[in-house]
């Protein structure tokens, strides 16, 4: 519509695969938070499995991927007004290839 959403391939896919994801398709352009700022939520790349969602970090719109449990705690993270602990932000151009293996813990 015109509430300023990406009408992207990634924003269908996110609004398809959501439930999978532990969303929903009305989270698209929901604000979520990070230990390192907040962020929009822009739409899903199914095939990344590691890090499928995509979001704009809200000051700078610069494009951010997540893990789509680093994006359920942040909505929360948001309402609560507590944010996660672990970083879970990785640049667009990585591409979620060189993965934080610190995480898993």
């Amino acid at each position: 519509g015109d509430s300023g959403e990406v009408n992207s391939k990634e924003a269908e896919a996110f609004k398809m695969y959501a439930s999978g994801y532990g969303l929903k398709a009305t989270h698209l352009g929901a604000t979520f938070k990070t230990w390192s700022g907040q962020y929009k939520i822009l739409g899903a790349r199914p095939k990344a499995w590691k890090r499928p969602i995509l979001g704009a970090r809200v000051p700078d719109g610069k494009i951010f991927v997540f893990g789509a449990d680093a994006v359920v705690a942040g909505l929360k993270a948001l309402q609560t007004g507590t944010p996660p602990t672990h970083p879970t932000v990785q640049d667009e151009e990585d591409d979620g290839v060189n993965e934080l293996e610190s995480q898993h813990s």
